[in-house]
């Protein structure tokens, strides 16, 4: 599935980007259902899909956010360096919505209020708000000078700075220069540009099947035995852990590492994001979970994880772990459309799964010749490598049968 950004750039006084508002774009111009599922749609593409750096790079993101996200506690996946919160003008200015975004700035997240009507009638309703918020975006479109001068004017009381949204002519940029104004948006300096990336659509009972887990109280063991039911759901999880202000980048070597960096009830909040983006992009789930690279990479990950401990019983779980995502994520580049160099650097995994991906080297990296071979019955690398790891030819053969059923039971849970 391709997904799509809008981006339009920000820019300061001097002219220079600063920030990007990220918006909203439907692949097949169908309609958003409401303000939260726009927002999951920019939030999860941004975090995960395309990734934070290449969106932004070291810019800020203005993103739009309701307090629907807000009361779901999803504020807590947005980095607050990286990203501006937009209050939207559809909110209503309640004391609910002060008290979240006073928690909220104690954790350095900043807000801009967005496109609310500027009269002395509705500075009086939004006047809570507007104590609360460092910038105020005003729409200075189809405006007369004498009515941005008024606005403009009604605004100078409170602490915020002004951002002029929808500048189209110099005449209009030079007037906000002069009144004062420290941000500019609009057609004048630059149209909204699309970015484009391939997503992987993780399928709805995948992600419902890991919030029940959590909300059932289960162990980190149990959340990652049913992460692993789901490969799609897995590269959501690295990459989110990879983006998120939650913990500091490390090393993943397993997907419990990067389930207890995040935290059962981040990733809870993670995957109830995802819930919401997904009710938006009308994928079909079957034909996801049906698809052969999905179920080759499952397969894969599993043979490599049996081939280990065939081979060493007392093989530690955690290099086990590694051996599922050496072959989980070996199709990354398939699946994403994307080159593997790019995947293994943005997920940020050890060097030793590294190493197996890149240069199919070290004991992961034999284990993933083998398994390829396995799988193309290349008879001359199998007997060359199950000597190595000491395997018969039915040991792996069973290693082939139990992968093989593993990866069925992804197809049959639809």
């Amino acid at each position: 599935m391709n997904i799509l950004l809008g981006r339009q750039s920000i820019l300061n006084r001097e002219q220079e980007v600063i920030a990007y508002e990220l918006l909203f774009r439907s692949t097949d111009n169908s309609p958003i259902n409401c303000d939260t599922e726009a927002t999951a749609n920019v939030v999860a593409n941004t975090l995960s899909m395309m990734s934070v750096d290449n969106v932004l790079g070291n810019k800020r993101g203005f993103v739009n956010i309701g307090i629907d996200i807000l009361r779901l506690g999803l504020l807590n996946l947005i980095p607050p360096k990286r990203f501006v919160i937009e209050i939207l003008e559809t909110q209503e200015p309640s004391q609910e919505l002060v008290r979240f975004i006073k928690k909220f700035k104690q954790q350095a997240y900043v807000f801009a209020l967005d496109d609310f009507i500027i009269t002395e009638d509705q500075l009086e309703h939004w006047d809570p708000i507007l104590k609360e918020v460092q910038i105020v975006k005003v729409d200075v479109m189809d405006t007369t000078l004498e009515d941005l001068q008024k606005k403009t004017s009604l605004l100078k009381p409170y602490k915020v700075a002004l951002l002029a949204e929808k500048v189209e002519t110099q005449e209009m940029f030079q007037i906000c220069m002069d009144l004062g104004y420290q941000y500019f948006q609009g057609y004048f300096f630059t149209k909204p540009d699309i970015i484009e990336g391939k997503a992987i659509s993780p399928s709805i009972q995948g992600i419902l099947a890991v919030i029940r887990a959590i909300q059932q109280g289960n162990s980190i063991d149990e959340v990652e035995h049913t992460i692993k039911l789901y490969p799609e759901l897995i590269i959501s999880l690295l990459k989110i852990v990879n983006s998120s202000s939650v913990s500091p980048i490390q090393e993943i070597t397993s997907i419990k590492q990067a389930i207890a960096l995040l935290g059962t009830r981040s990733l809870s909040q993670w995957f109830l994001l995802l819930l919401y983006s997904q009710r938006s992009n009308g994928e079909s789930e079957v034909g996801l979970r049906n698809d052969p690279l999905f179920l080759t990479a499952s397969q894969r990950g599993k043979t490599m994880e049996l081939l280990l401990k065939s081979s060493d019983s007392k093989a530690p779980k955690q290099l086990r772990d590694e051996a599922f995502l050496v072959g989980l994520l070996s199709l990354c580049d398939a699946l994403l459309h994307t080159p593997i160099e790019e995947l293994v650097k943005e997920l940020h995994l050890s060097e030793s799964i590294s190493d197996a991906l890149l240069k199919g080297t070290g004991k992961l990296g034999e284990l993933l010749s083998l398994t390829k071979s396995i799988e193309c019955c290349n008879v001359d690398v199998i007997n060359s490598h199950s000597e190595r790891f000491a395997l018969t030819p039915d040991i792996i053969n069973e290693v082939s049968l139990e992968a093989l059923k593993f990866s069925k039971t992804l197809a049959d849970d639809f």
